[in-house]
């Protein structure tokens, strides 16, 4: 258990420093592309796609960030006017909700990207497997996250 919180440490910083890259890349591309369409009159095609692509992933990795810390949107009604043990199991309950959700977006996720290999993007550049790959990688990112706060549930509901 320890050893899954040192894991999730360093998982999270290393979502933060992925999330820093892909804002800066982001950034970049769409000054690139402002600066070649409205300056030198040069339109890049590929730059509006592929600032697309990224941000796309820049939203999924936000939202492993965002799941990490908590910030995420979250019903807690219940678990609030519940006390103790029952709060705990209930809040444990919905952990292992949100772990099959998870598991269930990650294997799907890699299903459909797989299938995707053979599609290229609008300019024939890149494969959508790398577009769709997002999907996956961010749903395995939460799983690590979910059985953490699993396992600290349970310590929770299982211990006398």
């Amino acid at each position: 258990m320890a050893a899954l919180a040192r894991f999730n440490e360093k998982l999270s910083k290393a979502v933060d420093v992925a999330c820093a890259v892909l804002i800066f890349v982001l950034f970049a591309l769409v000054t690139f592309q402002v600066l070649n369409r409205f300056i030198l009159r040069l339109p890049a095609i590929w730059t509006e796609e592929f600032a697309r692509y990224l941000f796309v992933w820049t939203s999924l990795f936000g939202t492993v960030k965002g799941f990490r810390s908590k910030s995420h949107l979250g019903i807690d009604m219940l678990t609030m006017k519940l006390k103790g043990k029952t709060s705990s199991s209930v809040a444990f309950l919905a952990y292992l909700l949100v772990l099959v959700f998870f598991v269930l977006l990650a294997a799907t996720g890699l299903q459909y990207a797989i299938r995707s290999i053979p599609n290229k993007n609008d300019t024939g550049a890149i494969s959508m497997f790398w577009v769709y790959l997002g999907i996956p990688v961010s749903s395995v990112l939460c799983i690590s996250f979910v059985l953490q706060d699993l396992a600290d549930k349970a310590k929770e509901v299982f211990s006398r």
